[in-house]
């Protein structure tokens, strides 16, 4: 259907196949036959560090402050204004969308602001507001105008059940080339593809 290979994000977590180079017990990444470059000068010295060791409790401890990072980060007005900017339009984006295709908003199907939950992408389901197209910079504007076309997706399966999602393709990949096609898809029915974008932008497709 496309002629560019595509990155297609339905909501929710990543499939396990992104993290298959994790675990490998030499701790090199890389599959044998594939061309794939194994990671080198990997730091290994947290997961051999010794229990109990001075060693082990520095990288616990370095390991439990990544768990503050994105608490910090959200109270920094900058970063609470663009998200509330982004979780108004969200919400007014569903509410236009509903009156115009009363499907998303059908009491029958479970279809509400609250059912499915995340559905208006907004509060807490905004994701990361600085993977928008209305956001300034690398991630933003500057991703969409630059390095990738996003195209929305909705259809119906055989129960009728509404699936929508995005096709991200790169808009520097050569006419015709064959690339890698990554599915992006949901794990449970809170989670919605906004909180999972910066897979795709990471990917920089």
């Amino acid at each position: 259907m496309f002629k560019k290979s595509f990155i297609y994000l339905m909501a929710g977590a990543m499939l396990g196949s992104l993290l298959g180079g994790c675990g490998n017990s030499s701790g090199v990444s890389g599959v044998a036959g594939t061309g794939v470059t194994p990671t080198q000068n990997l730091d290994r010295s947290c997961d051999l560090a010794a229990f109990p060791s001075a060693k082990w409790t520095s990288c616990e401890a370095t390991n439990y402050a990544k768990t503050l990072e994105a608490p910090a980060e959200q109270v920094n007005p900058a970063f609470l204004a663009r998200y509330t900017e982004q979780s108004l339009a969200n919400i007014q984006e569903w509410t236009a969308r509903s009156l115009a295709d009363l499907s998303w908003l059908d009491l029958r199907s479970g279809n509400t602001p609250l059912l499915p939950l995340c559905a208006t992408w907004g509060l807490p389901c905004t994701g990361d507001p600085f993977r928008y197209p209305a956001a300034q910079g690398l991630d933003g504007a500057t991703f969409y105008e630059q390095e990738a076309e996003v195209t929305p997706v909705v259809y119906y399966d055989r129960g009728c059940a509404r699936q929508s999602g995005h096709v991200w393709l790169p808009k520097t990949a050569p006419a015709g080339a064959k690339l890698p096609n990554i599915v992006i898809t949901n794990g449970s029915f809170q989670a919605p593809e906004t909180a999972y974008w910066w897979g795709a932008q990471a990917t920089r497709c």
